[in-house]
């Protein structure tokens, strides 16, 4: 038996290099072990994930941002969660304090991936702070001032304060700094080890959060996008400009059951949809009459359109020229995208 399993494994090593190629392209689930039976193997499987429509999709990724009255809304940090059913080409034994230092992984089975981030910073602050300061350094002088002490040592402990303060702002920002581009590295590494995105979600992110992961997400392919409790703009459409090949060709579903079924739950009653050349001449929107909670109406039946979208009303109706397969608009609560 042993030797048997020997000649198996031999002849699985041996295999011509065409015939590797395509039991790669039959979709792997396990490219981490299968690189283990040789050089040959492990050489194969590495130019063969050298392209991105051979890498494994993530299931989906999610930007939370948390309560905002604790934060001021120019430095509101971000949750990242990472959802994949597939082992990634960085994924390791020990990635959640290797790659990835601080996240946290989730328990699930060997070639799945889920894990998160702490609340973390993708840029800097944009408040000015000086001001402040310099109002603090002011109060100080004048209390020294209210003792009757010398104006020439006011003046000397004005200008220590006034340098003590600038050295500090300059090594809290580089620090600051740093720590922002390590977390965009991570991120990016994220995004070019996939081959498309199934659901993107954005919960209270900043324009600024937004417009990196945007030229980060590139020209991937975004097949459902959720964007909650979020302020709309002319420039968030192009989030997912490009995204996907032949867009018009592809067949969208947008009806109301699909995307309870994506969601894993069920929307709120206030539905409507709308086709690709509504949303660029941005009706006017009106929430109407809401239904009972437990019952859900179906969308009103449009005819074939490439482009669909499902919005739900409650928030500022967005201008999205190039989109996703299905995208959710919500301003009312915040939902999960799977579980």
């Amino acid at each position: 038996m042993y030797a048997s399993r020997n000649v198996s494994e031999m002849t699985l090593s041996a295999l011509p290099r065409d015939i590797i190629r395509i039991i790669l392209r039959a979709k792997v689930q396990s490219m981490k072990s299968i690189r283990l039976i040789s050089p040959s193997w492990n050489a194969i499987v590495l130019e063969h994930l050298s392209f991105r429509k051979n890498l494994p999709p993530l299931k989906a990724i999610t930007l939370e941002s948390p309560v905002q009255q604790f934060y001021t809304n120019k430095d509101l940090p971000v949750k990242v969660i990472v959802e994949s059913d597939h082992c990634m080409p960085y994924q390791n034994n020990d990635s959640s304090h290797g790659i990835f230092p601080g996240w946290t992984t989730k328990e699930s089975a060997s070639e799945e991936l889920h894990f998160e981030s702490k609340y973390i910073h993708f840029c800097a602050p944009q408040r000015n702070t000086w001001i402040g300061d310099f109002v603090v350094i002011a109060f100080i002088s004048c209390v020294l001032q209210y003792y009757h002490l010398n104006f020439q040592i006011i003046l000397t402990i004005f200008f220590i304060l006034i340098i003590i303060l600038t050295l500090y702002t300059s090594f809290t920002r580089n620090s600051f700094q740093r720590g922002v581009e390590l977390n965009c590295r991570k991120l990016n590494l994220i995004l070019s080890q996939c081959s498309a995105i199934q659901i993107l979600a954005m919960y209270d992110v900043e324009q600024s959060v937004v417009n990196i992961v945007r030229e980060m997400i590139g020209s991937i392919s975004i097949n459902s996008m959720l964007l909650a409790n979020m302020e709309f703009n002319e420039n968030m459409r192009y989030l997912s400009q490009g995204s996907g090949e032949n867009l018009q060709q592809r067949r969208l579903s947008a009806t109301l059951p699909a995307a309870n079924g994506l969601l894993g739950q069920q929307l709120p009653p206030s539905t409507r949809t709308y086709q690709h050349s509504q949303i660029g001449a941005t009706p006017a929107v009106s929430q109407g009459a809401r239904s009972a909670p437990s019952r859900v109406p179906q969308p009103p039946s449009l005819p074939p359109h490439p482009r669909m979208i499902t919005c739900l009303v409650g928030g500022p109706l967005a201008v999205w020229q190039h989109g996703c397969s299905t995208m959710v608009l919500c301003a009312e609560s915040r939902m999960s995208p799977s579980k």
